[in-house]
């Protein structure tokens, strides 16, 4: 029977609507309330501080209304009366009036001449020497109200007792319909100390709300200036039935929305009716074409659905031939790839033992693949991982595991990290490349020349590193010297020799390091004044023979952002250009631009070093240049590629000398070291860390010698365990090539077991990874301006720890 109950298609419409209109009705009823109680209140709470103000300002009229029929009693002014039988009189009066305190009546000398209440003289009272100068007086004393009248040369005075105000304020209560439990009020004198009520407490209770208002006065009164205060709490919570009002409205609301649905329902419902009739009995040629287009739109789709399901068998497809090409290059290559995601610590990689699906995607917990690694490299790790999550580009570090090799040996991993981008996921990806690092599988000549490289990298890092330990020991020891002696002028020459030598020194190790390092940009910086006082002396007596060469540049030009074999290479095309054309010197001299706009067409704002080369006078018989102009081309194309500018004012082939500008990009200009003993800033506690013996005591005495408190380490270990037994260290100064634990991974651990040590690394420019970057590094030789300069810089940096 039900199946046979057909409902019409308007009717359904209409009780819908009017279903969401009554519903819709409800809920404003459930919601509005708070509101239209809040705003109830608030009125409330102004009405009734408005309404207590008005009271009281008609009730100090009242009171000196009192006032005067009192003393009308008195008979004020009339020498016979007897101030015995006036007083009997003015206690009678009070018996009749509750509301007052007391009333006295003071002459002109403030003595009491009748009391009905006992009260002391007023004399001397502040309020009392206010009011004897005014007629009509309304003056408050320690939150007692006094009105004073003044007849004659006497004073008549009534206080107005808490009844008083009490009177008042159950009438305002009464006049609101509000019971006293949520309506507190409270009058304020002028002078702040409360007159009736209690001071409402602060913060305020939750719900509560609010209202000040000032007295205003009354005729022939002026404002007494009082502040009445009402505090209006919420009423209990309770179940609010709704008036009648509301309830017609809800009928109204439900009635017009049935009829506006069945009303809106009745012209599609004509048009279902056409569409359900038989196709032949439809005469108009329109309406079958609706029934047409149906029919086509269902076709329409029974066709896309194999399309989609097409779609996903290729990208499926796609998907397996992305991850089978994965695993080849896995298998091929010897590395394994991860992917760390840093939100929820976890580590997803493939393996390559499932062959088809998901299911050979497998992940692990980051604290667990850590806990997989020697406890001496896992802070290694946990900062390459930082490092690579703060910068583009890759960084490598080799890890121990705590797993044995297959021949029972140390096994160790090969590890590149790098940042990866994942904005359909939210957030970054930090991607992993690894391997362990045997060359056993490896049978190609790169490998094999790669194998011959790495020894000789080896060995040719062991001896820059040796010397540069050595040159230190000399820098450092020549810098004591003229420090703590006052040199005569042969001396200080010989000493300001070897110092130079020392220089020329590293700037040769520097060179043959870079003859065996194939990573390019290891060395990002260089010291533009120190690299061509080095290599102009190699130029002279390789290149330029017996040509003058003159050297103008100041020592505290800014580091430039390129790499010394750069600034080589350019002044060696430069040198061989002078050579080739003839030219009778080579001059360098620079300076430091800074300018907002662009210097030169293409040169970018920002911090320049400016070097000018210019040859000499022009020969009397110049040979003529040779052909073509490579070793500009090769310079300009160098200072392009650190994103400078080499611009040519004067290229010799007339009466005047060459003349070239090179334009390089500089960093921050760096900081000078104080010559005074560290007496301005105050003194560290440094523990010192270098493996030689010879380095480590002459680099203690340099800094005694600056007046900080030195405590020395001769490994890694020896330094952790200082830290253990006394952490309160200010800075650490750590060689990087260490033996057991390198400068490296001991930063790592003492950055995480306390940072509040800064970190200082030594070790030669250049050799230090990216990873190294966020600490504070010393290039090998350093003088002791370049030590004194970075502990001063620590000194200024406000405390990080309590010492």
């Amino acid at each position: 029977m039900l199946e046979r109950l057909r409902i019409s298609l308007k009717v359904v419409n209409g009780v819908q609507v009017g279903l969401v209109a009554g519903l819709a009705c409800v809920g404003a009823w459930l919601i509005l309330p708070t509101g239209r109680e809040s705003l109830e209140m608030r009125e409330t709470a102004r009405l009734a501080a408005r309404n207590l103000a008005g009271a009281i300002d008609l009730g100090l009229k009242s009171v000196e209304t009192d006032a005067r029929s009192a003393a009308m009693l008195l008979k004020v002014g009339e020498s016979a009366a007897d101030d015995e039988r006036r007083g009997d009189t003015l206690r009678e009066w009070l018996g009749l009036h509750p509301t007052y305190a007391d009333a006295m009546l003071v002459g002109a000398d403030g003595a009491v001449r009748v009391s009905g209440g006992g009260g002391s003289a007023p004399v001397g009272q502040a309020w009392f020497r206010r009011a004897r100068g005014a007629d009509i007086a309304v003056a408050t004393e320690r939150g007692a109200v006094h009105l004073s009248v003044a007849l004659g040369g006497d004073h008549l005075v009534l206080r107005v007792g808490p009844a008083w105000f009490g009177e008042l304020e159950a009438r305002v209560r009464d006049g609101l319909a509000v019971s006293t439990s949520r309506l507190a009020l409270s009058v304020t004198g002028a002078d702040g100390i409360p007159l009736s009520g209690v001071a409402p407490p602060r913060p305020l209770p939750d719900g509560a709300v609010e209202a000040t208002t000032q007295t205003s006065g009354a005729q022939g009164l002026a404002s007494t200036g009082w502040a009445v205060t009402s505090v209006m709490a919420p009423a209990p919570a309770s179940v609010r039935l709704p008036d009648r009002t509301f309830a017609l409205l809800v009928l109204t609301m439900i009635f017009g929305g049935t009829g506006l649905g069945y009303a809106v329902a009745m012209h599609p419902a004509r048009r279902l009716r056409r569409l359900a009739r038989p196709l032949d009995t439809v005469s108009a040629p329109d309406e079958a074409a609706r029934i047409t287009e149906i029919d086509d739109l269902e076709r329409a789709r029974d066709s896309l659905a194999p399309r989609d399901d097409r779609g996903t068998r290729d990208a499926r497809t796609g998907l397996g031939r992305i991850r089978a090409r994965l695993r080849t290059f896995e298998a091929m290559s010897g590395w394994t790839l991860w992917e760390v995601d840093p939100s929820t610590r976890q580590v997803i990689w493939t393996d390559p033992s499932h062959e088809t699906g998901l299911a050979g995607d497998r992940s692990i917990a980051l604290d667990e693949l850590i806990d997989g690694i020697l406890p001496a490299d896992r802070a290694l790790m946990r900062l390459t991982m930082e490092a690579a999550m703060a910068e583009d580009g890759p960084h490598d570090v080799v890890l121990r595991t705590s797993h044995a090799g297959p021949e029972g040996g140390e096994r160790r991993l090969l590890v590149r990290f790098r940042r990866g981008e994942a904005p359909e996921e939210g957030g970054v990806r930090l991607l992993a490349l690894s391997r362990e690092m045997d060359d056993s599988h490896e049978p190609t000549a790169a490998v094999n020349e790669r194998r011959r490289d790495a020894p000789l990298r080896r060995v040719t890092d062991g001896i820059v590193h040796d010397v540069n330990n050595a040159l230190t020991v000399v820098t450092a020891n020549l810098g004591i010297l003229k420090r703590r002696h006052a040199l005569g002028t042969a001396e200080a020459r010989l000493v300001d020799g070897a110092l130079a030598g020392a220089a020329r020194g590293a700037a040769l190790t520097r060179r043959m390091a870079g003859l065996v390092r194939s990573d390019k940009g290891s060395l990002a910086e260089a010291d533009i004044a120190a690299t061509v006082a080095s290599f102009l002396p190699f130029l002279q007596a390789q290149v330029l023979g017996e040509m003058p060469v003159m050297n103008r540049l100041a020592a505290d030009l800014p580091t430039v952002r390129c790499s010394e074999p750069v600034i080589e290479v350019v002044l060696l095309n430069l040198a061989f250009h002078f050579r080739d054309c003839g030219f009778d010197g080579f001059a360098v001299a620079g300076s430091t631009h800074e300018t907002e706009s662009e210097i030169l067409p293409g040169l970018l704002a920002g911090r320049y070093v400016r070097l000018v080369v210019a040859s000499g006078r022009p020969a009397r018989q110049r040979p003529s240049p040779p052909a073509g102009v490579a070793p500009l081309e090769a310079v300009a194309e160098l200072v392009a590629g650190i994103g400078g500018r080499f611009a040519i004012q004067s290229d010799g082939s007339g009466a005047e000398p060459f003349l070239a500008d090179l334009w390089l990009p500089a960093e921050a200009r760096r900081a000078e070291a104080a010559p005074e003993r560290a007496g301005a800033t105050r003194l560290l506690r440094v523990l010192l860390v270098e493996s030689d013996s010879l380095v480590r005591a002459c680099l203690a005495e340099v800094l005694t010698d600056l007046g900080h408190a030195v405590v020395q380490a001769a490994s890694g270990a020896h330094a952790l365990e200082a830290l253990m037994r006394d952490g309160a260290f200010d800075a650490m100064i750590t060689d990087y090539a260490m033996p057991v634990m390198s400068g490296l991974q001991l930063a790592a651990t003492v950055v995480e077991r306390h940072p509040g040590v800064r970190v200082i690394i030594a070790g030669p420019h250049g050799h230090l990874p990216a990873t190294a970057r966020r600490f504070l590094q010393l290039d090998k030789p350093f003088r002791e301006e370049d030590l004194a300069a970075i502990l001063s810089a620590i000194a200024a940096a406000p405390l990080a720890h309590a010492a």
